[in-house]
This record gives C-alpha cells, sequence and structure tokens, in this order.
C-alpha cells in the first residue's frame, strides 16, 4: 500500500503535467507564485539529503503507523492521503504554475556548491520546473505528522511520533525551499489540502469505508482460496468450488501484476528517466518561457 501510494502520487503529479502542456502550448497559463522572500532563499546543499531521502520516509511511515499508532490511524491517515492527492491534482489542473525565468537562471548559478550535482543529476534533469503548487512532497510529509497528532488505539497522543514526523516534515518543507525547488506558496498550499482532506474524512468518516472494503477483501480471498474454515482450525479444499478458485487466482495474478508494473514505473522507473507522457506533449523548457534564452550548465 505504501508503494501503490507514492506511485499514485508520482502518476497525479505527471498526469496533471500532461493535461495542462497540452492545454497551455505556450505557458502563458501558468501562475508564477513568487514572494518577495522566495527571491531572498538560497540553495542550501544539506537540504539535498532529506529532500531525496523523503521517498524512504513515505515508503516506512505506513508501517510504522500502523505498528505503533493502531489500525484506525493508519486507515484515516491513508483515506487522507487519496483525497488530498485527489484534491492536488484538481488543483496542479486549474491553477498551473512554474518558476519564474529569473528564478530558474538563479538555480543555475549554484551550480558550483556541494551535492547540487546529485540534486541535478536525480531531480532537475528530470524534472522541469513547473506543477509547483502544490508541493506533493510537503503534501506526502504533512499527512504524517496530522496522523500522528490523532490519539492512538489506547486513546493516547503519541509524544515520539509527533515530534519525529514533525521533524521530518519541517526538513522536508524546508528542502522543498532550500533546493529551489518550490516557492513558499506552493508549501502552504499543501498545508491547506491537507488540513482540508484530514478534516473531511474525520468529518463524514470515510476511513471506514475504507477499511470495510479492505477488511471484505481479506475475508473473500481467505474464503475464495479455501485456507480455512469459519473456525481456523484446519486447511480443507471444496471440489465443488474449483472453478471460481481458479478464475480468482488468474484474475488475482493479473490484477497483481498490473498493480506491481503500475508501482514499479510511476515510483521508479519515472522518477529517473522522466515524464514518461513527455512523447505525448512535447512540452519544454523553451515553451514555459516563451521568447526567453534557455540557458545550460
Amino acid at each position: 500500500m505504501p508503494a501503490l501510494f507514492l506511485s499514485l502520487n508520482r502518476f497525479f503529479y505527471l498526469l496533471a503535467r500532461l493535461i495542462t502542456h497540452t492545454t497551455f502550448k505556450d505557458g502563458g497559463g501558468f501562475f508564477v507564485w513568487n514572494l518577495p522572500i522566495d527571491e531572498n532563499i538560497p540553495f542550501i546543499s544539506f537540504f539535498v539529503i532529506p529532500y531525496l531521502l523523503s521517498f524512504v520516509y513515505w515508503i516506512i511511515f505506513p508501517f510504522v503507523v500502523y505498528k505503533i499508532m493502531g489500525k484506525n490511524v493508519f486507515y484515516r491517515f491513508v483515506t487522507a492521503t487519496l483525497c488530498a492527492e485527489i484534491i492536488g491534482f484538481f488543483w496542479l489542473v486549474i491553477l498551473p504554475s512554474k518558476l519564474s525565468y529569473g528564478d530558474y537562471v538563479s538555480r543555475l548559478s549554484y551550480k558550483n556548491q556541494p551535492l547540487y550535482g546529485l540534486m541535478d543529476a536525480l531531480v532537475y534533469k528530470n524534472d522541469l520546473p513547473d506543477n509547483l503548487a502544490p508541493s506533493f512532497h510537503v503534501l506526502a510529509s504533512f499527512l504524517p505528522f496530522i496522523a500522528c497528532c490523532s490519539k492512538n488505539a489506547k486513546g493516547k497522543h503519541n509524544p515520539w511520533m509527533v515530534m519525529s514526523s514533525g521533524i521530518a516534515f519541517i526538513l522536508i518543507a524546508l528542502s522543498t525551499l532550500f533546493v529551489r525547488q518550490h516557492y513558499m506558496a506552493d508549501v502552504f498550499s499543501s498545508m491547506l489540502i491537507v488540513t482540508v482532506a484530514y478534516f473531511a474524512v474525520c468529518q463524514w468518516k470515510w476511513d471506514l469505508a475504507i477499511q470495510k472494503i479492505n477488511e471484505w477483501w481479506i475475508v473473500k480471498f481467505h474464503w475464495i482460496l479455501f485456507l480455512h474454515d469459519k473456525t481456523k482450525s484446519k486447511i480443507y479444499f471444496q471440489p465443488k468450488s474449483a472453478y471460481r478458485k481458479v478464475l480468482f487466482l488468474i484474475v488475482f495474478i493479473s490484477c497483481s501484476l498490473l498493480i506491481f508494473a503500475f508501482i514499479v514505473y510511476f515510483a521508479i522507473a519515472s522518477t529517473l528517466i522522466g515524464d514518461p507522457f513527455q512523447s505525448l506533449w512535447g512540452f519544454g523548457l523553451d515553451k514555459l518561457w516563451p521568447g526567453q534564452p534557455i540557458p545550460t550548465i
């Protein structure tokens, strides 16, 4: 599930780019949300590390929250993540944003800074300076902190979870600014989306629906495979349901392979090789800032 949400995060981000770049052919419909304070934010090499390690954090955290905070907080976190990513997707499509030309040029001036080469190889070269607000980095990092502020299965707050997730959120949010990948507005728009999504999930109990669907699937999975009887005391097989078992296995294996391929491609491959939709929209830096010379390193 963590890998699936990480890949969905990337998929929504790239799908929004496909829509906006085919709609606005010259970058004229993209907003620039920079504030005066953004012009004074420097490139700080240290923050390349939390920016890149955030991908590992997003995979590990759901396991930790399930073990420590309990399944209720876990399902609330999962449901809020899905809602926030959907809201973020529509935000990206309706209000597409980009770096200003001046900020892009100034970012290239940090090429002699330590760790800049690592950031350039893994992020800058494969990610156009657009789709800024909301920052999906901040979105996926603020959600764990909000979830950890909830009470655990014993009805208590876990100060260690709050502190650790809060520190991780602060480091990742600052990293998006100090690697010159986002503006302040991108950070706060993500926090707004997460707050709205989490409040909606808590208010209307959408997490209970996700939990029931998942538990229903687990029960049906065991029933169709005939792994246990109702008392879970022995393993048995019902010949009269053999055809149903075979059909289920075919569908289950096929869906599993498709999901696995989706996860591998959008969570790993697309990050390393760039936007897989690029051939469909043919956009580039030259069209983000029409008429402006594009400097090279």
